[in-house]
């Protein structure tokens, strides 16, 4: 199937294709009341990569773009009501079932503890797992590197955010190389400042590598791009920061001119 034009980014927002929205995901996630005994379980671990030696590395800006999906169910910022979920602000290192004018269900408030960083790593992992007879119907978030960067992110939700661990660079700069190679655009995705933050938010949107190369823009053009993703597909707004340096990086390896 030949590849699709360019995208036609006129005031009128004549849209030539339709790019499926990385939070289609959500889709999936049904409200499914899950039935739990009265009885309460303890929490269930098991053997999953740990967060802390790539914390320090982390980018909490791809971190928001993931945690689109936990809008579904959780507002995260101060002041917001619940949801069918709880408000996720200031939620990291305090204790677990904890926000008042919520009801948690057994499963949850049978758990011991704060919401540590290894804590919340294993239930994002598979939370009815973690926490049997929870009610959040949601499979989890299966790669260590999604779970790195929203737990980076859900710690700046707080007036006075913590500290995160000093760990390992080297480890942590491995991960994002691999992941980078795995998950989105392979060896020939250009490397340099902005490739792991692009090559992320395009796979996320299900760019092609071939896709991006033949939308070859001015760094003006890439800027209209973003903004047509954002206002007509239902992309997350990138921060100031992390949007000038994907703009940098697609106008140098990606430009027209």
């Amino acid at each position: 199937m030949p590849l699709p034009s360019k995208i036609s980014l006129s005031k009128s927002k004549q849209k030539i294709f339709k790019i499926p929205v990385f939070f289609t995901k959500c889709l999936l996630i049904t409200l499914v009341i899950a039935s739990w005994s009265s009885q309460p379980v303890l929490a269930q671990s098991k053997e999953i990569e740990p967060v802390t030696p790539y914390l320090a590395s982390a980018n909490p800006a791809i971190g928001k773009q993931i945690a689109v999906i936990c809008r579904v169910c959780h507002n995260l910022q101060k002041g917001e009501a619940h949801k069918i979920g709880p408000n996720l602000w200031n939620i990291v290192q305090t204790k677990i079932a904890s926000k008042k004018g919520f009801t948690y269900t057994p499963a949850l408030k049978n758990l011991k503890g704060n919401w540590e960083y290894e804590t919340l790593n294993h239930f994002l992992e598979d939370p009815m797992t973690y926490a049997k007879g929870t009610m959040m119907a949601f499979r989890g978030l299966k790669s260590n590197f999604e779970r790195v960067h929203v737990i980076a992110y859900l710690n700046t939700l707080s007036d006075n955010p913590g500290s995160l661990p000093e760990g390992d660079q080297k480890k942590a700069s491995s991960m994002n190389e691999a992941i980078l190679e795995a998950s989105f655009f392979g060896s020939t995705w250009p490397t340099g400042a902005g490739s792991m933050e692009t090559g992320f938010v395009c796979g996320r949107i299900c760019h092609s590598e071939a896709l991006v190369q033949q939308q070859g823009q001015t760094r003006e053009g890439w800027e209209e791009v973003i903004e047509w993703m954002v206002e007509e597909q239902g992309m997350e707004k990138l921060d100031d920061d992390m949007q000038d340096l994907i703009l940098s990086y697609l106008s140098k390896h990606f430009n027209v001119e």
